[in-house]
């Protein structure tokens, strides 16, 4: 007599089924199954997803952590720090999640590799037995880390910089009426001078930062449009000297597209001629001459008539030459040196105040890095 080991049902031409249930119970039982596997089904699908989100979720943060590399805005720069906050918790999230090691699994074959990720870069992945693995992602953590602690200081940096810009004292520029166009084609070279461990710092800690915008590049044929000069008075910008310039000829698109200045900014301005006698005894004559690229300043002044005595045998320092000495950049132009060196966004690149005053705190930090503390 067959016995139902579910219900108990009994009897003597029961059917029962290879599990001894009877049809009854058996097909209970297969729906049950049936029900757990597509229960079991959805809950892998979940777990895939969640995986592959949290997966995302640290790629997009981590794109957008290194996506501040290139900043142009501070604002742009606080939005790749917030990523960088959000980049560790996203990855643990994803490594926690119950999937992580099926996602990464997938993408090699073998025992060690390193691997490259989609998004993420290059990771050790390493085969610890079946299907277990042991993913290192300590690269990207240590680069998020340190592209934390470098957009800290730019935020840092470009507030302290605005701050310094706005404390300047601009003195009044004194017009010479009455004053003849100068010019000249014969230039003296400008040599400037190194810095070394042995340069005394007394050198230093005073100096004149010349900063010019022109119609072009030729110091012969083409004309100032913008004149700053900036003391540092014991490493300090302190007094600012700086106009607009009117040039007699056209202003070429080129030019206007670098530098900012159009020529509805400089048709009231005065000439050259007459600005250059009150800028001549701003700079004086004894302070070290500063600037970016300096002999390009230099001889466009000396073209339109600045006396010998304001840089005829004055120490000349050039950041672009000392930059080129001390650092192995991809690039040495101010604007490149001021964002990955100084650590310091403008949205005023090309104009002669910013200009030279970057110039300034970039000679600053190139005189640190030859002597040690000024």
């Amino acid at each position: 007599m067959g016995r139902c080991v579910n219900c108990g049902k009994k009897g003597l031409f029961l059917r029962l089924s290879w599990r001894h249930l009877c049809n009854e119970c058996e097909a209970q039982r297969a729906r049950e199954e049936r029900e757990r596997k597509r229960e079991e089904e959805a809950a892998k699908i979940m777990a895939e997803y969640e995986s592959s989100k949290a997966f995302e979720t640290a790629c997009t943060a981590y794109r957008d952590a290194l996506a501040g590399e290139n900043a142009e805005a501070i604002p742009e720069v606080e939005v790749a720090m917030a990523a960088c906050d959000a980049f560790r918790p996203a990855l643990n999230a994803f490594l926690a999640s119950p999937n992580a090691t099926d996602i990464l699994a997938k993408h090699f074959e073998g025992q060690s590799i390193v691997y490259k990720l989609p998004d993420l870069g290059y990771v050790d992945i390493k085969r610890m037995g079946g299907d277990q693995v042991k993913v290192s992602f300590d690269s990207q953590v240590e680069r998020v880390e340190r592209l934390r602690r470098e957009y800290a200081e730019t935020i840092e940096n470009t507030a302290v910089f605005r701050e310094k810009k706005a404390a300047l004292q601009f003195v009044p520029v004194t017009l010479t009426e009455g004053a003849e166009p100068q010019h000249s084609d014969v230039l003296l070279p400008i040599q400037g001078k190194n810095i070394t461990q042995s340069t005394p710092v007394s050198r230093l800690s005073n100096f004149m930062v010349i900063d010019t915008e022109t119609t072009g590049l030729s110091p012969t044929e083409n004309e100032i449009v913008q004149l700053t000069a900036i003391n540092f008075v014991n490493l300090v910008p302190t007094r600012a000297f700086s106009t607009y310039v009117r040039p007699r000829g056209e202003m070429g698109e080129k030019a206007m597209q670098i530098n900012g200045i159009t020529p509805d900014m400089v048709k009231d301005a005065p000439y050259i001629e007459q600005v250059l006698p009150s800028f001549s005894e701003f700079i004086g004559t004894k302070v070290p001459l500063v600037g970016h690229n300096i002999s390009f300043d230099l001889n466009f002044l000396q073209a339109s008539g600045l006396p010998a005595t304001a840089y005829y045998r004055r120490t000349v320092y050039d950041t672009l030459d000392l930059s080129k000495k001390v650092y192995a950049s991809p690039s040495n132009k101010l604007t490149y040196l001021c964002r990955h060196t100084l650590h310091v966004i403008r949205d005023d690149a090309h104009d002669a105040v910013s200009d030279a005053l970057a110039t300034g705190e970039l000679f600053l930090t190139i005189c640190r890095r030859r002597i040690g503390e000024l």
